[in-house]
């Protein structure tokens, strides 16, 4: 006789019967594989906060940017001052902040610097100084501008300015360079009658008179063949003879030979 194996009663089960049992698990697995391929969505940013945080980081790595160039244009800073400091000491020159409202007097002065006028905001005189060169008064000026003198864009530039009395009253003149520039744009280029003078200069007078009255032979024929006119604008204004030149005040030597250019402009002027 062949034994009958036992028979186990079914396990009680929440889901009630085993083919229960297996449908549920079907759809626990199911539940499971959904929610492992699920995407994750991060939050959109919008345009307002993608600008706003862009800005910020502009302006921080602007802030860290000065902050690395500070020391060095503190640096500079003091050793142009102490240059200039120098130098007046050495000329026996002294500092001046009193106003200048002769130099918009000063013929073509706003087209020689570009176009702005000398008192529109971007012009500032940074450095005066005064005193006597070979007993003739002088005064010295370091003029920061914005010009647009370079194919209509504008840039920020520094001249030197020297101006002594003039000894004898006469028709407004400038002297600037031959060549195609804002100075000369439009202008008519009067003549004095001195070739060599005549190649070398545009002369900004009313008319050819005015410009030969200011404009003598021996001045004419000085300034045909001085080096120290060399990048050098002259001006025969109301009150002064002047002279500028591109960059800072503090440069010694340049300032020695357009001084003394200035001075002997003066004597022949005056007939000396």
């Amino acid at each position: 006789m062949v034994p009958t194996p036992p028979v186990f009663p079914a396990r009680p089960e929440a889901n009630g019967t085993a083919g229960g049992e297996r449908h549920g698990n079907g759809a626990g697995h199911r539940a499971r594989d959904r929610s492992q391929n699920r995407t994750v969505r991060l939050p959109r940013m919008n345009l307002g906060t993608g600008c706003l945080i862009f800005c910020v980081s502009v302006i921080l790595l602007g802030a860290i940017i000065g902050m690395a160039r500070a020391p060095k244009a503190k640096a500079r800073h003091n050793a142009i001052n102490d240059a200039i400091q120098a130098m007046a000491s050495q000329f026996g020159w002294r500092f001046d902040r009193s106003p200048t409202p002769y130099l918009s007097s000063i013929p073509k002065i706003n087209s020689v610097l570009g176009g702005y006028g000398v008192d529109t905001f971007g012009t500032a005189i940074n450095v005066k100084l005064v005193g006597e060169w070979r007993g003739v008064p002088i005064t010295a000026l370091q003029i920061t501008n914005r010009n647009t003198d370079r194919i209509m864009v504008d840039v920020i530039q520094t001249n030197t300015m020297l101006l002594v009395p003039r000894p004898v009253p006469g028709p407004d003149v400038a002297l600037t360079q031959q060549g195609l520039s804002w100075k000369n744009f439009l202008e008519r280029d009067r003549q004095v009658g001195y070739p060599p003078f005549d190649s070398l200069y545009h002369v900004h007078a009313h008319d050819d008179r005015a410009a030969r009255t200011v404009i003598t032979q021996p001045i004419a024929e000085l300034l045909a063949t001085d080096p120290r006119m060399r990048e050098r604008v002259l001006f025969f204004g109301p009150q002064h003879l002047a002279a500028l030149f591109p960059g800072l005040v503090a440069q010694p030597r340049a300032v020695a030979a357009t001084a003394d250019l200035l001075v002997q402009v003066g004597q022949l002027m005056a007939g000396r």
